[in-house]
């Protein structure tokens, strides 16, 4: 089931994430998906092993590309954005329960914190019409949106990568 349908989105191309705020919903085909945030060619994310913070954009679509990583671009309306490498700055990776890789984009955007999901940021942001356009990288052709998932999920997915995380350390 999905819970933010997309009618429409074209193929990504690079030169088009080097100027401007784009969202990037990261494992569109898994639940929960990630978020990441970027501007003007530059990665911002949360991580459960810390964070990227201002990567060239170049290194992480190599990853999506190499993996074949689902992947979903918001384009945002042009607005005045200069917070964002301080917002990520305050936070080092998702070892807190109440920290998620949404949280700093909520807090980058001035929105609501009791805003959960991809899905109801997106809805926020089209309601305020900030929305431009989406493109897709590695997206299979019955993609219709970001699918349903909850609170609840995100927390069980960031237990099991501290798992992981912790399992590896000490192997």
């Amino acid at each position: 089931m999905t819970s933010y349908k997309i009618e429409d989105y074209q193929q990504i191309e690079k030169n088009k994430l080097l100027k401007g705020v784009f969202i990037w919903v990261i494992h569109t085909n898994k639940i929960p998906p990630h978020i990441g945030i970027s501007l003007n060619g530059k990665f911002y994310s949360l991580k459960v092993n810390g964070k990227d913070n201002g990567i060239d954009i170049d290194i992480i679509l190599k990853v999506l590309e190499k993996k074949k990583i689902h992947t979903l671009f918001i384009e945002l309306k042009t607005l005045e954005w200069f917070e964002l490498e301080g917002v990520f700055d305050r936070f080092k990776d998702l070892s807190s329960p109440e920290i998620t890789c949404l949280t700093p984009i909520l807090e980058f955007f001035k929105e609501d914190s009791r805003i959960e999901t991809v899905s109801e940021l997106l809805v926020n942001l089209d309601k305020k019409n900030q929305i431009k356009s989406f493109f897709g990288l590695n997206l299979t052709t019955d993609f219709v949106g970001i699918p349903m998932y909850s609170k609840i999920d995100i927390q069980n997915r960031i237990l099991k990568l501290q798992d992981v995380k912790r399992n590896n350390n000490f192997s």
